[in-house]
Order: C-alpha cells, then sequence, then structure tokens
C-alpha cells in the first residue's frame, strides 16, 4: 500500500475506467470478486464538483435474456446484483474523497459515502467505509481500483 497522500482536484478530475473490484466479508474475512473477473464500469470526476460511477459485472454474471418481461424474477434479480450506479457532489479531504449522492440505483445510498484513496502506480484505488452491504446484507468493505482513461481508451 502506497503512503497515503492529500489529494488535489487535479489527481482525480476526469474519467476513470474499472480495473477491479474486490470486496472483503469482515466476519469471516473472506476475500470476493463480487462482480466478476472482468467487471466493466466508469467514473468520473468533473470540475464543477459533481461525480457519476456505473458498474456492471463480468458478462458470465448477467442474464442472457435482452427483454425484462421475458425473465423470471430469479433474472430480475440477478439483474439487479449485476450493476451499481449513482451520482452527486464529491470533495476532497487529505486521502480522501467525500461523495455526496443525490441519484442512486439504491434508495440506502442517498448522503454521504467517504472512500479512502490511495495511489499504485497509475491506478486510484478507493477503499469503502466497512459497513453492511446493501445487496448481500453481510458486513463489508470494498475496494476499487480504476484507470484514468486518456485519449480514445
Amino acid at each position: 500500500m502506497s503512503a497515503p497522500h492529500t489529494l488535489r482536484p487535479s489527481d482525480v478530475h476526469g474519467v476513470w475506467k474499472l480495473v477491479s473490484v474486490q470486496q472483503k466479508n469482515l466476519d469471516t474475512g473472506e476475500l470476493v470478486r463480487v462482480h466478476g473477473e472482468e467487471p466493466s464500469g466508469y467514473i468520473h470526476y468533473d470540475p464543477c464538483g459533481r461525480m457519476l460511477v456505473v458498474i456492471t459485472s463480468d458478462p458470465s454474471m448477467r442474464p442472457e435474456k435482452s427483454a425484462i418481461p421475458a425473465m423470471s424474477d430469479a433474472e430480475q434479480a440477478q439483474c439487479f446484483r449485476t450493476v451499481a450506479a449513482y451520482g452527486g457532489t464529491f470533495s476532497l479531504d487529505g486521502n480522501q474523497v467525500l461523495h455526496d449522492v443525490d441519484i442512486a440505483w439504491i434508495p440506502g445510498w442517498f448522503g454521504r459515502q467517504d472512500r479512502r484513496a490511495e495511489w499504485r502506480e497509475n491506478q486510484l484505488v478507493l477503499h469503502t467505509e466497512p459497513g453492511t452491504n446493501a445487496v448481500y446484507g453481510k458486513r463489508t468493505t470494498t475496494e476499487l481500483v480504476w484507470e484514468k482513461v486518456t485519449g480514445n481508451s
């Protein structure tokens, strides 16, 4: 782990592509890639102070049917578990990125969400605060690894 440093706005502004998501169960210590081995996602931090994130799970975790009415209740529930999305404003405090969520895929995500940030070479790594996961109901913390999007990447 790299040493914490004070984040500057220029450190986070722009679009970041998701590399990996790993969740730690705080009761068992188990590490799980809750969005699979190849999740997709982007987080955007705008210079005006707004942010937006969308994450989808590895394609192998998504139902194959493309129309919701054709899906069973179980397939619809699986769709719900394979996406995460929210937006709002953000600010920086030391090595913390503070999200103030005002639109969210899960209503319980509204409000403040603090993310501890660290750098690993060219990657921004965000860590969630310990808490009960809104989808799985387990006590967890999550590590999200992002790479800055440049040019047409």
